[in-house]
């Protein structure tokens, strides 16, 4: 049989709000990040599919295009936020606008 009382067990608390909130908006940044690279290397080969053009053509109008640039910034950044939101439980809200 065993010794331990309860009083000797070590008791991990949960996360705090402050400490959940800011975990979110961290994963939901890195998110965001991942979305935001992974878009700039297909967009430009989705772009010469559709387009058939060659793919270093697709790469320059890519670069050259804020329109496109700014759709995948504006994409990326509301997956990050999206997936803070939803991660962070309580205060999704201030979670997303954290990791925006």
């Amino acid at each position: 049989m065993s010794d331990m009382t309860p009083a000797t067990f070590v008791q991990n608390p949960t996360p705090g709000i402050n400490q959940r909130v800011l975990g979110a908006a961290l994963f939901g940044l890195l998110c965001g990040g991942y979305a935001q690279n992974a878009a700039e290397r297909t967009v430009p080969r989705i772009m010469s599919m559709v387009q058939k053009i060659d793919l270093e053509i697709a790469y320059a109008d890519y670069q050259g295009s804020s329109l496109y640039r700014t759709a995948v910034l504006l994409i990326a950044t509301f997956i990050g936020a999206a997936a803070a939101g939803f991660l962070a439980r309580r205060k999704g809200i201030l979670a997303g606008i954290l990791s925006a």
